[in-house]
C-alpha cells in the first residue's frame, strides 16, 4: 500500500503526540518505529522534513503573536491549494481565537508544503492540530483544535 506524507504525519500525530510521554524519540528511532508501522522511505523522509520545517519555523518566527484587524489576502497558489471552504475555516478559527496571526501563517506554510494539489477540510484541521501542539504554551488551542478535529470523525461514523 503506497502511504502520503500526510498519512505518516498523521499517523505520527495520533500516536505520539502523547505529552505524558517520558521517552524522547529520536530521529532514526522514529523512522525505524514508522518502518516497522508500514511506511516507505520517502514518505518518511518527506514527513520528517516537513515536521523539521515546522520546528524550525516557531525557532525562526518574527511575526507578532497577535495581529488584530489585519486582512489577510491569500496568493494565486495558496487559492488554489487551499480550498475557499479551507481559507473560511482559518478565517472562522482566527476570529474565534483558535489561531492567532502567526499560527495561520504556519499552518498555510505547512498545508503550501504538503505534496497535494488541493487540501481538504481534513487535512487542513489535521495541520491546524500539529501546528497547534508544536506550539509552546498553546495548549487549549490544541485541545479545541483536536476535539474540532475528533467531533468531525464522529460525525463521518454516523
Amino acid at each position: 500500500m503506497r502511504h502520503s506524507m500526510m498519512d505518516v504525519l498523521m499517523y505520527l500525530f495520533e500516536n505520539h503526540t502523547d505529552e505524558s510521554e517520558s521517552v524522547d524519540v529520536g530521529r532514526q528511532d522514529l523512522r525505524g518505529l514508522l518502518q516497522e508501522a508500514g511506511f516507505e522511505e520517502t514518505p518518511i523522509d518527506k514527513a520528517m522534513d516537513w515536521l523539521q520545517a515546522l520546528a524550525t519555523d516557531q525557532e525562526t518566527s518574527d511575526l507578532s503573536p497577535t495581529s488584530h484587524g489585519a486582512i489577510r489576502i491569500f496568493n494565486d497558489e495558496e487559492c488554489v491549494k487551499i480550498s475557499r471552504e479551507g481559507r473560511g475555516l482559518l478565517q472562522h478559527l482566527e476570529q474565534i481565537g483558535v489561531l492567532n496571526a502567526h499560527h495561520r501563517e504556519r499552518v498555510i506554510d505547512r498545508l503550501i508544503a504538503l505534496e497535494t494539489e488541493e487540501i481538504d477540510i481534513e487535512q487542513l484541521r489535521w495541520v491546524v492540530c500539529m501546528v497547534l501542539f508544536n506550539q509552546a504554551g498553546q495548549g487549549d488551542a490544541a485541545q479545541w483544535a483536536e476535539s474540532l478535529l475528533m467531533e468531525e470523525f464522529r460525525s463521518q461514523l454516523h
